[in-house]
């Protein structure tokens, strides 16, 4: 490489200047390119920066500042909980059947799970909601109020919390985007500042983050498509290849099978703890429920899917 190219391919390596402003620093510092044009020297910047990163593919060296942009891809956060766990969800405040969470609240109270886990539409977030809304019930100061209270509510009787967020608290996010994109960054208006969880010292964990316990993965049930509402369990079995357990589906569903080796696998679709005929879907199969994981020192679970039945625990 003679020292025109050198010179061109040391500002290349260490600086993250682009082709031009390389020209413009090389015409007017360095005395090998005095007199030459910007323009002219941009093109040859353009084929050592080529050459540099054909090198780099065959030799299997790291180069800076080559073709390849930068990457904005972010992998998932992710969460290990370990210890006896308590699982709530499909509440949807204020839309919630108050009864059916007494119940619920007061089994997990006395299963004292070293963790509740709010596992996604906790509030149902209609005021936000894209879909045709009943004025009368377009509030989000009274759902907000209200998430509030249930939050300070289960912070006085469970000392770790976490909640994830499931499509209806993505309602919030979404409808910043789409109204007040300026102002969907301010920290202030994240959903876990707003619904107080923040000051709660609630662990607020976006929708699509990895979470297991134990063997176990944790979704609240968006994440994977299950292809309607027959056999919920068995099709998101099929698509996690894992043992997992979800909500979102407001009905108990099961599923067992083993691998080759004699492993069992599981899915377990949760109840949920909303009122069961709202005025969307006044015909459905939902049924009001909760549920309990333990996760043993060897990563081995224990899965107990409660339902309600005329609020009894089942």
């Amino acid at each position: 490489m003679n020292e025109r190219r050198q010179a061109i391919a040391n500002l290349i390596k260490t600086t993250k200047l682009e082709n031009t402003k390389i020209a413009r620093e090389l015409v007017s510092s360095n005395p090998l390119f005095e007199g030459e044009s910007v323009e002219s020297l941009r093109k040859y910047v353009g084929e050592v920066r080529r050459e540099l990163y054909e090198l780099a593919l065959k030799e299997g060296l790291g180069i800076d500042a080559v073709a390849i942009p930068e990457s904005r891809y972010e992998e998932p956060a992710q969460y290990e909980l370990t210890g006896k766990i308590g699982i709530l969800n499909d509440i949807h405040i204020p839309f919630h059947d108050k009864r059916a969470l007494e119940t619920a609240i007061n089994y997990l109270i006395k299963y004292e799970p070293d963790i509740l886990y709010l596992n996604g539409d906790i509030g149902d977030f209609y005021a936000e909601s894209k879909f045709m809304r009943d004025p009368k019930y377009r509030d989000a100061i009274i759902e907000i109020r209200a998430i509030k209270q249930f939050l300070e509510f289960v912070k006085s009787k469970f000392q770790t919390i976490y909640y994830y967020e499931g499509n209806h608290e993505r309602r919030w996010q979404n409808y910043l985007w789409q109204h007040a994109p300026e102002l969907a960054s301010l920290e202030s208006l994240n959903l876990s500042s707003v619904i107080g969880a923040d000051d709660l010292g609630i662990e607020f964990i976006t929708n699509g983050s990895l979470v297991r316990a134990g063997k176990l993965n944790i979704i609240h049930g968006n994440e994977i498509q299950a292809g309607g509402l027959i056999n919920v369990a068995r099709n998101k079995l099929i698509r996690a290849f894992d043992n997992v357990i979800f909500g979102h589906h407001h009905f108990k569903d099961e599923r067992i099978e083993r691998s080759l080796s004699g492993q069992p696998i599981g899915a377990w679709g949760v109840g949920c703890l909303c009122g069961l005929k709202p005025e969307y879907r006044r015909i459905n199969n939902w049924v009001h429920g909760f549920a309990t994981v333990e996760v043993y020192n060897d990563g081995s679970i224990e899965v107990e899917n409660k339902k309600l039945i005329n609020y009894k625990v089942k």
